[in-house]
């Protein structure tokens, strides 16, 4: 297998918007190659705490892989973490409904920066 891979053009294809809020929002065009927690032997980590990103919106094609695994790291690294559940799919509606339930009822060192939502309820 070897080791994981990254390809990132965070440093020339990055941009910025204000809200009206006063809430920066960062939009990073960045494809990180690795196994289902997209921190894990990457520099994700690095390039949103650089970025002074506090909070992330985990959406993706398989929930109980990627997004399970990556909003938990995510949060278990301080980051606050929107999860909306209309944003996820997964080969059966029973490994969607699972990592969702997971999600939701996570241990407290997951859960206290968990936030299960709907895409409609995400506000910048």
């Amino acid at each position: 297998m070897g080791e994981p891979k990254e390809r990132s053009t965070l440093g020339s294809s990055s941009s910025a918007a204000l809200s009206s809020d006063g809430l920066l929002c960062w939009i990073l065009s960045a494809v990180v190659h690795s196994g289902v927690d997209k921190f894990l032997g990457t520099k994700l980590e690095a390039a949103l705490k650089a970025k002074h990103i506090r909070t992330v919106i985990v959406t993706g094609t398989v929930a109980h892989g990627a997004v399970l695994y990556t909003a938990s790291a995510a949060s278990l690294r301080g980051f606050k973490v929107a999860v909306p559940v209309d944003t996820l799919s997964a080969p059966d509606p029973f490994a969607e409904l699972s990592a969702v339930w997971i999600l939701s009822n996570a241990p407290a060192s997951v859960a206290k920066n968990m936030n299960v939502t709907r895409s409609d309820m995400v506000q910048f």
